[in-house]
């Protein structure tokens, strides 16, 4: 055999392998509409969907959605077989995560938009509700912050939240972290944008991800406005290596930082009726904090993508490792136990809206890739902004992902179908109009 015929065994052999790994992934993937069956004739957008797992029970998980009369909060106490509505929550934009084996914690938005605070879970497994943590509200006047994200790491026994918000009462350098490194009872504020964006502020998005005392931040600085309307700069990342008291200064010169990437146009337009402007995920390696990935929606040679960036010195030096099909945005990413990284993301294809999870456990010199749903984008009249969601979510608790995405609850083009809580035959009647809900799904982290 010629070299050439080898090559090409080798590249068959491997193609063939993705698409047993995905067929086996298929297999052991469960997919849940999560509007229980006592909500049986809702019909409201739900969008904007946020996960959070107990990481020492994750038969214990929370979802919250975004939607008109309360932000609906559900939760599962058996491993995502079964959802109940714990409550509504009248906010703006909403985020959860989970410290340790008790307590989970949201942050919201008010909907003036002059606030944010942080409320606590305490023991679901009893009847309870999310309750407001004492001076945790945050609420500098002016043009006020927005999109708060929240992460918790539970370390020496102690919960550490940390929220990661735009904070426009700032004149400029607008990216910021709210943290709390004893359980919510003292609060602080630290800056982590250490330039002037060109643009005066930085993005929406600021995200946050922890492991132990190694704590990152990154944002997207706005340095210019293109014809397009969209916005250039750069993605820009911090480090704190003692849980945040250092103030995120361990990374750069002055703790300035290290750019993901420069230079990259950030698209504010649409894909489909879903709106564009809060790309951006982060992820860590829970056996390794060296081993940080970055994801964020770009414009490349005018199309649309997600691109994925790695690191494995502490976010010191970074390279490019993935990017999606054109039309693609929403990312979220999370890092098993194994180091197989997992990509979430929802594209367009000019008809439908679908939502993808990619695997690779060999920093996508192969992977493997999952479409977990697909509806016709204009089959539902959009009632607000976000459609379908700023953003979906994907965590990960040792070998299995978890995640959450909203789609159409007409699931005729699903290549599986959800399990449905309620009766799924009442969906599409003039009883009960076909609309946006929140899924759940997890699956298997590629061996």
């Amino acid at each position: 055999m010629n070299v050439s015929s080898f090559a090409n065994v080798k590249s068959y052999l491997a193609l063939f392998s993705i698409a047993l790994s995905t067929s086996a992934l298929f297999a052991q993937t469960t997919i849940v509409d999560i509007i229980p069956k006592a909500q049986q004739n809702e019909h409201a957008q739900n969008s904007e969907p946020n996960i959070a797992l107990n990481p020492a029970d994750p038969t214990k998980i929370v979802i919250s959605a975004f939607g008109n009369g309360g932000n609906p909060i559900f939760i599962s106490k058996n491993g995502g077989t079964s959802w109940a509505l714990l409550q509504k929550v009248p906010a703006g934009d909403i985020s959860i995560g989970w410290g340790g084996p008790f307590n989970a914690y949201m942050t919201t938005l008010t909907r003036s938009g002059s606030a944010i605070g942080t409320l606590r879970l305490h023991d679901p497994t009893i009847k309870s509700a999310f309750r407001g943590v004492a001076h945790s509200v945050y609420r500098p006047g002016g043009d006020g912050p927005v999109q708060p994200w929240t992460e918790a790491a539970f370390v020496e026994g102690v919960d550490r939240i940390y929220v990661a918000f735009n904070d426009l009462s700032q004149s400029t350098k607008t990216a910021s972290v709210r943290q709390s490194r004893d359980g919510g009872l003292t609060w602080q504020n630290t800056v982590i944008e250490r330039n002037v964006p060109g643009d005066g502020s930085d993005g929406s998005a600021v995200r946050v991800a922890a492991r132990g005392d190694t704590v990152y931040a990154v944002f997207q600085r706005y340095n210019h406005v293109d014809a397009n309307q969209d916005e250039t700069g750069d993605i820009v990342i911090v480090r704190d290596d003692a849980g945040g008291a250092h103030n995120f200064m361990d990374l750069g010169v002055s703790g300035a930082g290290k750019a993901v990437a420069t230079g990259e146009t950030f698209p504010q337009g649409s894909i489909g009726q879903e709106r564009l402007g809060s790309d951006l995920s982060i992820a860590v390696d829970p056996n390794n904090p060296a081993r940080v990935a970055v994801a964020y929606a770009a414009v490349q040679s005018g199309n649309i993508v997600v691109v994925v960036h790695l690191s494995t010195d502490s976010g010191a030096s970074w390279s490019k490792i993935f990017t999606t099909p054109a039309d693609s945005a929403l990312p979220a990413l999370a890092i098993a136990a194994n180091g197989t990284v997992g990509l979430l993301y929802t594209s367009y294809d000019g008809t439908n809206l679908e939502t993808h999870l990619v695997q690779s456990s060999n920093n996508f010199t192969s992977n493997t890739d999952l479409l977990l749903s697909k509806f016709a984008d204009q089959s539902l009249v959009s009632d607000f902004d976000p459609y379908i969601g700023d953003y979906e979510d994907l965590v990960a608790v040792g070998n299995t992902f978890y995640g959450t995405f909203s789609a159409s609850n007409d699931t005729t083009d699903f290549p599986q179908q959800p399990v449905f809580l309620r009766d799924p035959a009442l969906l599409g009647t003039k009883k009960v109009p076909f609309s946006i809900d929140p899924f759940f799904f997890k699956t298997p982290a590629l061996p």
